[in-house]
Formats: structure tokens, C-alpha cells, sequence
């Protein structure tokens, strides 16, 4: 069974993702991602070094379930706040 925490933390501008197969598992802290469309990789970074690199081809649901959470988050982290003034100081 596969369990998947993405997460972003504004205290320290990264991401957490915590990825669960069973009883293993592990964490990755990364403060950006880029999609490599070519290789179907998709590569986890933290001060511009790779951390981890998660496959995006078309059997790998990790990898896919991963890019949506951060792009949801990235998404979410553009948009502007509701109730925020957004009329200049």
C-alpha cells in the first residue's frame, strides 16, 4: 500500500514529501523541482542539487501522484490570499 505526504513549509520555503510502501519509507526536504520531459524524471532539489530523482513514465504512479501535490501546492502558494489587499501601499 502506498501512503504519500506532500507538503510545503513557508518558514523554509521547502518541500516535504514523505513517501510510505508498507511499513518503508522515506522523507525528502526540497526547495524547488523541475520536470525533465525528456528522461520522464522528475528531480527533486535542495540548494540546486538533486536529492531525488522520481520516475514519470506511464507506470510509475509516484512519481505522477508526487509533480500533481507540488504543482497543487505551487498553485495554491501563487495564488493571492483571500481577503488580501492586492491594491498597492
Amino acid at each position: 500500500m502506498l501512503k504519500l505526504i506532500v507538503s510545503f513549509d513557508k518558514s523554509y520555503l521547502e518541500y516535504h514529501v514523505s513517501i510510505f510502501m508498507g511499513e518503508d519509507g522515506f522523507n525528502i526536504w526540497a526547495d524547488e523541482y523541475r520536470v525533465e520531459e525528456r528522461m520522464e524524471q522528475l528531480l527533486l532539489m535542495h540548494n540546486s542539487q538533486v536529492v531525488c530523482i522520481l520516475k514519470l513514465g506511464k507506470k510509475s504512479e509516484i512519481g505522477h501522484a508526487v509533480l500533481a501535490r507540488l504543482e497543487e501546492i505551487r498553485k495554491q502558494d501563487d495564488a493571492p490570499q483571500v481577503g488580501a489587499d492586492s491594491s498597492p501601499a
